[in-house]
């Protein structure tokens, strides 16, 4: 509903999602603006459908970028920017890093490669978030290494965790024990693990032509953690994006 309005009543929102959905005309078949302004009852946009993956990253990417757009508009201009995992791909054209073209395909083929990976992810399967800080997962999964990774450090006290739902479900049982928060997620459990390894090579073969170059405002890497340089956001870095823990909370530190 958020962007329905804005796209009813901002133009620099509006002029964004335009022409994001001219550009994806030629990599995937759908339209943005539909799915946007689509009915509720019939969005594809909400839920957990992995059918809809594809369409729920490249929209939550274009709204991010057009919301960039409006606050540049009230004269809010970033010094730095960080992204979550696929939200990596609007920090990276937001710094100026990444051109739109290359940008949205970074987004289409991870989120392509990502739903018809997830139609194979073993059913006992799962991901779990936890309130507890990534050093306090890390000595959580002793005894556990062979079954739960962690997935991402989303802040000093939340992590996220992928792995055997057996194993997951123990975990957040003895968590609540200790009065800690924890529950089961409704994603498959496969994103930022090492079972994603074997689609780092495909994804760095499709996004072999993208061209990175150096932004004009700092960006801050979920991979390494720290600051990146100009042009390092290249078709390997995307594969590791997509393998690698989301080290989120080191990065915005």
């Amino acid at each position: 509903s958020m962007g329905r309005r804005l796209y009813t009543h901002d133009r620099p929102f509006r002029d964004r999602i335009a022409e994001c959905d001219e550009r994806l005309s030629a990599l995937g078949g759908w339209s943005i603006r539909e799915e946007l302004l689509a009915d509720e009852s019939r969005s594809r946009l909400s839920g957990t459908d992995i059918a809809h993956l594809e369409i729920n990253q490249v929209t939550q990417f274009t709204l991010q970028i057009a919301l960039a757009d409006v606050w540049r508009e009230w004269g809010i201009h970033p010094e730095a920017v960080v992204g979550h995992s696929v939200g990596e791909a609007a920090a990276a054209y937001v710094s100026g890093e990444l051109d739109l073209p290359d940008a949205l395909r970074v987004v289409v083929c991870r989120s392509r490669l990502l739903s018809e990976a997830a139609k194979y992810v073993p059913s006992d399967n799962g991901m779990a978030a936890v309130r507890v800080s990534a050093g306090e997962a890390e000595a959580l999964l002793r005894g556990y290494e062979d079954q739960v990774v962690i997935s991402a450090c989303n802040s000093p006290k939340y992590t996220v965790l992928s792995g055997k739902l057996s194993a997951l479900e123990e975990l957040i049982r003895s968590l609540k024990k200790r009065k800690i928060g924890g529950r089961l997620m409704q994603v498959p459990g496969a994103g930022h693990t090492p079972d994603m390894e074997p689609l780092r090579a495909q994804l760095e073969t499709m996004l072999s032509g993208i061209r990175p170059q150096s932004g004009s405002v700092a960006i801050y890497s979920t991979v390494t953690g720290g600051r990146v340089s100009g042009g390092e956001l290249d078709a390997r870095y995307w594969g590791s994006n997509l393998v690698q823990t989301v080290t989120f909370a080191p990065a915005v530190e």
